[in-house]
């Protein structure tokens, strides 16, 4: 590829979510390395107008030399006048207005308009996560329609000639046959594919997609960055050793199932306490929005208030990038996260971590890829006494030593794989229809 190559991200989901914004600087600070003059694009999740477009950026905007832009797919939460489609007749708005682009693939003719915004590009990169599934608690159609919002671009830059590299993905689950069809159509054209986790590679191959390399997950690239503001946070925290606990609500279990898992983290960190194995504990409301099941301060404010009870510990609430986060990790002696990218930005510093499993196998696939197999349950599993023996393991010296010298390899890794991305030279680009 050139020297100075256009690349687009898409899917980017949105800076309240620090495990997205984590991961898109990760795959940013590779392709940086990769190519030092690129322009880069990232493209994210939301149209323009809507009101989780006005912030979706801001941690980004840390990146020197990046544009951004909003999808001009249509989206569930463009199509509700800013809300998730909760209503028949804001769910058939969004199908309608997806047609044309469905026709577009049925017939196998990019649009004027994805010419347009494509034209000129190098390299398109679909952002990773835990996005290409198709969710079997959602009505078909509806969960059909977000896995073909996720993978159009996919599809249109291979028919324009433009490579196209997976980066981080975690794939399935696909309990439904239509879903995979759309999968496997749209993916058809991928060219380079790192997976996050082994347990995506059988799926990999049932999508027809090329051989895949399996890497830490993108985050992991994300830089620790000391600021003032972690610094007073640091200074707050109630001793040397402490442990910091990630909680999130269940997105669909109810609240009978949120009030069980704070019950049990209390209960662990209670006996974590009395037995000497913490000074304290740091409760981190990691994500902030833009949906109420995303906004993670309620439920922490809610664990903060039981543990006060017995034990000193901090609620924060600051609005921590991804590379805060990662250096306030990185500062205590074990992360117990729902949050998965919690666990992450612990691990990426040497930090045991202790992940508690909401949706998809991305956790169990993330953590026995972090050489710490055991260190998970099932959100509906969780219990203090069972993690108690795993949690006093991750709290031995031995474990922090071994896991840093294995994040310096995670991220050689990373830098490695990148490398692969898109080495063979460009093709020229389309041009707009007249």
């Amino acid at each position: 590829m050139r020297g100075n190559p256009l690349i687009v991200c898409f899917n980017h989901w949105h800076d309240d979510n620090k495990g997205d914004s984590a991961i898109t600087g990760g795959i940013l600070r590779l392709l940086r390395d990769r190519w030092p003059a690129a322009r880069i694009r990232v493209t994210s999740l939301h149209e323009a107008g809507t009101a989780e477009s006005r912030t979706q950026f801001r941690h980004l905007s840390q990146n020197d030399d990046i544009d951004t832009d909003c999808t001009w797919i249509a989206t569930e939460i463009g199509s509700a006048g800013g809300r998730r489609v909760g209503t028949v007749p804001a769910a058939a708005r969004w199908l309608l207005r997806l047609l044309p682009k469905v026709a577009n693939v049925a017939i196998g003719r990019v649009d004027r308009e994805t010419r347009h915004r494509l034209s000129g590009v190098d390299l398109v990169v679909l952002v990773g996560g835990s996005n290409i599934y198709d969710n079997p608690s959602v009505t078909p159609l509806l969960s059909w329609a977000r896995l073909f919002c996720i993978l159009f671009p996919a599809w249109a830059a291979t028919r324009l000639d433009i490579p196209v590299v997976l980066a981080g993905h975690t794939l399935g689950p696909f309990p439904r046959a239509t879903g995979r069809w759309i999968a496997r159509r749209l993916l058809s054209g991928a060219g380079d594919v790192t997976l996050r986790e082994q347990t995506s590679v059988q799926l990999s191959e049932q999508l027809g997609l090329r051989a895949a390399d399996v890497a830490p997950d993108m985050a992991f690239a994300t830089p620790a960055q000391r600021t003032r503001r972690v610094q007073d946070a640091l200074g707050s925290l109630p001793g040397p050793h402490v442990i910091a606990l990630a909680p999130r609500t269940h997105p669909h279990a109810g609240a009978a199932a949120d009030d069980r898992v704070i019950d049990e983290l209390v209960t662990l960190a209670r006996d974590a306490y009395a037995d000497g194995k913490a000074d304290g504990f740091v409760v981190v409301a990691q994500c902030q929005g833009p949906t109420p099941v995303e906004d993670d301060r309620p439920i922490a404010e809610r664990l903060a208030a039981r543990l006060e009870r017995s034990v000193p510990v901090v609620l924060m609430e600051e609005d921590l990038s991804p590379q805060e986060l990662a250096a306030l990790y990185g500062s205590c002696s074990l992360v117990i996260a729902v949050r998965l990218h919690a666990a992450i930005l612990a691990l990426a510093q040497g930090t045991p971590a202790y992940a508690i499993a909401y949706l998809t196998r991305k956790t169990e696939g993330v953590m026995a890829g972090a050489g710490l197999p055991d260190a998970w349950c099932e959100y509906g599993s969780f219990s203090a006494k069972s993690a108690a023996p795993v949690v006093e393991r991750l709290l031995h010296p031995d474990t922090r030593h071994d896991l840093t010298r294995r994040s310096h390899r995670w991220q050689g890794d990373l830098t490695e794989i990148s490398q692969r991305w898109s080495s063979r030279p460009s093709r020229p680009s389309a041009t707009v229809d007249a």
